[in-house]
């Protein structure tokens, strides 16, 4: 299982991030995922309480081999490594996603999750 050490750096970001900065981008997000519990996946799985979960457990979701070998316990300071670069971050996800470079846009979106999808 993968461990990150205390994320002291993105706590501090995660401080001054704004959860409506994210919600504009938020079209670009449904594409793929939804966030309401009991949400259907699409071409991505539902992320509702991602944050209390495995990777590759969201139930009727075909996720690649290596999403479900990950053990990833979802937190904050792993999505963060996980969005900038997510082929990177799981060799072998199917999600198709180039990442987000921009530190601020990272905390922003984990922001927007971590309500959206409590």
């Amino acid at each position: 299982m993968r461990h990150l050490e205390s994320g002291f750096q993105l706590a501090s970001i995660l401080c001054m991030t704004n959860y409506f900065n994210f919600v504009d981008f938020n079209s670009d997000t449904s594409i793929c995922h939804t966030v309401e519990a009991g949400g259907q996946s699409k071409s991505g799985p539902n992320l509702n309480k991602i944050f209390s979960r495995k990777s590759g457990s969201t139930a009727g979701y075909q996720y690649s081999e290596a999403n479900m070998e990950a053990e990833i316990m979802w937190s904050p300071a792993h999505m963060d490594q996980f969005l900038v670069n997510p082929k990177a971050y799981i060799p072998g996800t199917k999600m198709v996603f180039a990442g987000m470079k921009k530190e601020k846009e990272r905390a922003d979106c984990i922001a927007y999750m971590q309500q959206a999808t409590a």
